[in-house]
């Protein structure tokens, strides 16, 4: 059950992120070395200006993306639908959280320690590969989203 559940997942992120030089099967095997769980609405991942430890795959359901405004009040980023990866630019580049991220909604997801992600990142094998792979297309995605947000604030001014 585990292995076919992992294989679906890996499926699901494939199609999402339209990624056709990797096998599910492999990448399958790199998410099995997370933990899945299920966490409950409102469990906070991670704290807007903390270190950045872990990163997750969202499965199912929905994770809110939370910044302090300048008057410290926290604010809505964004909402983010599984399948996604969420915490990893932190991992990759040492920096704090940017944001808080809060489940919005029963969430299932796959927590990757700093040493997991960083393992898999460096493995000379066709599942490290594939992690890479998804890694990379899903921050490609994040950052056109984002190009495309600020484009649309540029031209109501």
């Amino acid at each position: 059950m585990r292995r076919v559940t992992f294989q679906l997942i890996a499926r699901a992120l494939l199609r999402k992120y339209n990624i056709r030089n990797i096998r599910s099967i492999h990448l399958a095997q790199a998410l099995s070395r997370g933990h899945l769980k299920v966490i409950e609405q409102g469990t906070i991942l991670c704290k807007e200006g903390t270190d950045s430890n872990e990163m997750y795959v969202i499965v199912q359901g929905r994770v809110q993306l939370l910044k302090k405004n300048s008057n410290g009040k926290p604010t809505e980023l964004m909402m983010i639908e599984g399948p996604s990866l969420i915490g990893q630019m932190g991992l990759i580049d040492g920096s704090r959280r940017s944001a808080s991220c809060v489940a919005a909604e029963k969430t299932t997801i796959i927590r990757f320690s700093e040493s997991c992600f960083h393992s898999l990142m460096k493995e000379q094998t066709i599942n490290g590969a594939a992690f890479r792979h998804q890694v990379m297309f899903t921050m490609i995605n994040q950052l056109n989203n984002t190009n495309q947000k600020i484009g649309a604030l540029i031209e109501e001014v």
